[in-house]
């Protein structure tokens, strides 16, 4: 079986983790969309995956298989909106061989370094569904205009790095000469393991500027 990953352009999910039961409701039928990291192809599997939840507490890495093949090539580590169902006997979030119904490539943005902490009604607002912690990346479900070139940037301040409570801003960029579409769903993941693994990070902070709601426009999470 060979399957098309996709650069993500849309997608209709508003949450990290999904199940939706369809028709019958066992779990063998249930429609999952997860943010995995693809790992590879390997012999006896196929297409491998993994993502990593909070279990009592712990950080928990679960594994999905699937006897299938990309038509074209995925590098290791490319962070995907992955669709799929429990082979047989299977159950979320159970490590299991899976039936993948669509691979879209998430929206990424290496992490960058500012001298100065921006307010954070300075931002491009993004109208966030949720922002999770998942292992070593922030996950990023957010509605916004359709723009061609559109851009996430995720940065660090300098004056937090090293601390216990290091703080990152997330925000937006799209070219000024492109029209703006209708607002559609986006889903964006950020490799922050480089601050999050610091042995001297307590509470990493992540702001942004949350239109949906400026209430929740700080995210802390704690180890």
């Amino acid at each position: 079986m060979k399957l098309t990953a996709k650069i993500l352009l849309l997608l209709a999910i508003i949450s990290l983790t999904a199940c939706n039961d369809q028709d019958d409701p066992g779990p063998s039928n249930s429609v999952c969309t997860t943010m995995v990291t693809y790992d590879g192809e390997r012999p006896g599997l196929g297409l491998t995956f993994s993502y990593t939840m909070e279990d009592q507490g712990s950080d928990r890495t679960v594994n999905l298989w699937c006897n299938a093949s990309f038509k074209e090539e995925i590098p290791a580590g490319t962070r995907l909106v992955l669709s799929y169902r429990y082979a047989e006997g299977g159950s979320f979030p159970d490590n299991g061989q899976i039936e993948i119904y669509s691979a879209q490539k998430a929206y990424t943005a290496e992490l960058a370094t500012i001298d100065a902490a921006p307010a954070v009604t300075s931002l491009a607002p993004i109208g966030v569904n949720v922002l999770v912690r998942s292992g070593r990346y922030i996950d990023l479900w957010c509605r916004l205009a359709l723009v061609t070139g559109r851009e996430f940037t995720i940065e660090l301040d300098a004056s937090t790095e090293n601390t216990a409570n290091p703080t990152l801003y997330i925000s937006t960029t799209v070219p000024e000469d492109k029209p703006t579409g209708y607002a559609t769903n986006y889903a964006a993941s950020f490799d922050v393991g480089e601050v999050w693994d610091n042995p001297a990070t307590q509470t990493l902070t992540v702001k942004i500027n949350n239109s949906t709601n400026p209430r929740y426009s700080t995210f802390n999470f704690t180890k």
